[in-house]
């Protein structure tokens, strides 16, 4: 068989967890506090310091605003654009997540 070249992963974002240090200013200077269970979380319910559909928490800090920090156009060659939850990343490193969709797109 014919092998392909293993694919190399961009990371395009950052993470938004709440021990982040702007992301923690935010929330504490909106009256938020950040907890440890195993990870950092935010009043003690949520382990992402930006979410959409948190409403009860936007108060104190979380918010469904995006993170822009410019623009990265796709090309032909690119193979995969990966949008998921911080579940999947929790669990994965983005090159583990590029290498399954690899695999499982032959």
């Amino acid at each position: 068989g014919i092998a392909k070249a293993s694919l190399q992963v961009a990371e395009l974002t950052q993470d938004h967890h709440p021990d982040r240090d702007d992301e923690k200013a935010r929330i504490i200077a909106s009256g938020g506090f950040i907890s440890f269970s195993g990870v950092p979380i935010v009043n003690g319910i949520l382990a992402v310091s930006r979410a959409i559909g948190d409403v009860s928490l936007r108060r104190y800090g979380v918010i469904a605003e995006p993170e822009m920090t410019g623009w990265l156009y796709l090309k032909p060659s690119d193979a995969f654009l990966v949008v998921a939850s911080d579940g999947v990343f929790e669990s994965l490193s983005s090159q583990e997540v590029c290498s399954l969709l690899q695999v499982h797109s032959r």
